[in-house]
């Protein structure tokens, strides 16, 4: 269902309030928690009409308060304080027609307490328009119902405007509009404004980037429990952005979103614990396999290599080979790496070059320098493919366009053999090196330059 704050439901404190006098019987009961008292008290008083004891009623049946929940008898006792054009009233019966996904009388009611200017009903005639509950959906018409709720200072509204701005739903597409909205939900406690805000301060995203205010939107959200922000208030503690590095810090909230389930801060426990600060091998499994099992691909790869070293686990590289292929099916180029580097070695399988060179050449399509590079030196050593200088300078003229620059030294290393390669080339070979190398290095095209080189030369 949409979403929906506590405050939707109004109260039986706030209503009573207005029309109780402070000795009502019911109400003294009712905040004793002597719930069967309250509803005898108030079944008297509605059966005479009492419109706060008829409203008192639908509460306590909507909520199984001293009675089973009951929709259906919610909806009789609201039913007959919204007759009386109360708009409260009219909204609950509403809202309960909407839980039970009559659509249509739910619209009925909400649009006679929107006409009355209450917030929640217009609220909830946004996300039926935009979502196309009980009508065809229109944006437009949710972005005016979702207008007139924000502007009452439903933060629920404020933040669903500020995702239509953002995105250009029902309006053109306006960032500092979206902002605006987010900053005025945030400020209401509003969690998704709240991560929203921070994402944006954190990443720079239509605000000059601003680490600590990131970190204050993310702390606040994270306060709320949201497993998202406490994993980025994790992240930004450990590598020390918005504040001092501490990583006892981002240990708490990346549990904190670790215990919700969170998969990569599951993971991130994992480097903590492999860290001298807390080192832990035992606790780096455990948090690693969870985040494995909900499909992560990186842990699924960690828990491969601790198989495969042995770390906790008993050394079992059939079941390190196994993890690599989870990761593997998901597209996730290390795993491609991993397996080629246990067909290419041996590791707990006859060595197998040309089921080695499968993975590698898939990792290589994928720009990863490392690849490219172990694949250049398989064709320069004939190692499960043929020997062919041509192929192995090509890839490794790639490898060193693709290293990222912080591996400036491997990269040196590269040219250096690539240099060394080409010296012992004849001007023929380096002709076709220097024309495959541009074949090869143009988008998602490796895999078919090689091949039709090898076509090309088979004979």
């Amino acid at each position: 269902m949409h979403k929906i704050a506590v405050c939707l439901l109004i109260s039986l404190a706030i209503v009573t309030s207005n029309t109780h006098a402070d000795d009502d019987a019911g109400e003294v009961a009712y905040k004793k928690k002597d719930y069967a008292t309250a509803i005898k008290e108030w079944e008297l008083l509605a059966s005479k009409g009492n419109t706060s004891a008829q409203y008192s009623l639908g509460f306590m049946y909507r909520e199984g308060l001293g009675v089973q929940k009951n929709n259906a008898e919610a909806i009789k006792w609201y039913s007959m304080v919204a007759a009386k054009g109360i708009a409260v009233a009219e909204f609950n019966v509403g809202y309960l027609y909407l839980d039970d996904s009559d659509y249509a009388k739910a619209l009925k009611w909400f649009r006679k307490a929107a006409a009355q200017g209450e917030p929640n009903a217009q609220f909830d005639l946004g996300w039926m328009y935009e979502k196309g509950k009980g009508v065809p959906q229109s944006h437009n018409e949710a972005l005016k119902w979702y207008r007139l709720a924000a502007d009452k200072g439903d933060a629920r509204a404020q933040y669903n405007l500020g995702v239509m701005y953002e995105n250009g739903r029902g309006a053109t597409q306006d960032s500092k509009e979206a902002l605006k909205w987010y900053h005025l939900a945030a400020e209401q406690g509003d969690s998704g404004a709240q991560y929203n805000l921070g994402f944006r301060y954190f990443n720079g995203k239509d605000v000059p980037q601003n680490f600590e205010e990131a970190l204050k939107w993310f702390r606040l959200d994270a306060d709320q429990g949201d497993a998202k922000a406490q994993y980025n208030l994790g992240l930004m503690y450990e590598v020390g952005r918005g504040a001092p590095q501490d990583s006892k810090e981002a240990l708490k909230w990346y549990r904190l979103a670790a215990d919700q389930g969170h998969a990569q801060a599951q993971y991130a426990l994992m480097g903590l614990y492999m860290s001298m600060d807390f080192l832990n091998y035992s606790e780096a499994v455990k948090w690693t396999r969870k985040a494995a099992d909900q499909g992560l691909a990186d842990a699924q790869i960690s828990m491969g290599r601790f198989y495969s070293l042995g770390i906790v686990l008993p050394k079992d590289y059939s079941e390190a080979l196994n993890w690599f292929h989870k990761a593997a099916d998901q597209g996730n180029v290390q795993a491609y790496i991993d397996i080629g580097g246990i067909y290419q070695y041996g590791f707990g399988v006859p060595k197998d070059f040309k089921e080695a060179v499968k993975w590698y050449r898939l990792a290589a399509n994928m720009d990863d320098s490392n690849a490219q590079n172990i694949l250049s030196r398989m064709y320069e050593n004939g190692t499960g493919v043929p020997v062919s200088r041509v192929v192995a300078y090509a890839l490794k003229d790639l490898s060193v366009i693709r290293t990222p620059q912080k591996y400036l030294v491997l990269a040196n290393e590269t040219r250096n053999e690539s240099e060394k390669l080409l010296g012992s080339m004849d001007s023929q070979e380096i002709l076709e090196a220097k024309a495959l190398a541009q074949e090869i290095a143009k988008p998602h095209n490796l895999l078919n330059a090689l091949d039709e080189y090898a076509r090309k030369h088979s004979n």
